[in-house]
């Protein structure tokens, strides 16, 4: 395995890593549970989880800075920083956040398994 096809892996894992939390996340919202369950569980596995998250949308998007030419690391990167933007203002009503984030979590890990699986054997020696 080539350096560089190792450094598209981390990006790619990086963003399935982030997709794969949100879609958690996003789960557990919807799920009735007592306050003490729901505290726990955030304070335990979804905080933990989050911050982990957070460091792998940095890493993914270092890694696409130095592959900018691969589109489907750039429009990975656009998502994940549409994603903490939407967060962050609080944009929208919970319903649009919880719509927002099932569909990152959807097409980022989409768009991830597609490397994993079809792109990664087809430009393995190319890239």
């Amino acid at each position: 395995m080539t350096e560089t096809r190792l450094r598209y892996d981390i990006a790619y894992g990086c963003f399935f890593f982030c997709g794969v939390v949100d879609l958690l996340i996003s789960t557990l919202s919807v799920i009735p549970m007592d306050t003490g369950d729901a505290g726990g569980l955030g304070f335990l596995v979804l905080i933990p989880l989050s911050i982990a998250s957070l460091v792998a949308v940095v890493v993914g998007i270092s890694y696409t800075i130095r592959f900018r030419k691969h589109w489907p690391l750039v429009v990975l990167s656009l998502m994940s920083v549409l994603l903490v933007t939407e967060a962050v203002t609080e944009y929208g009503s919970a319903k649009f956040y919880n719509a927002v984030s099932i569909i990152y979590g959807v097409t980022t890990c989409g768009i991830s398994l597609v490397w994993f699986l079809v792109l990664r054997k087809k430009k393995g020696k190319e890239v």
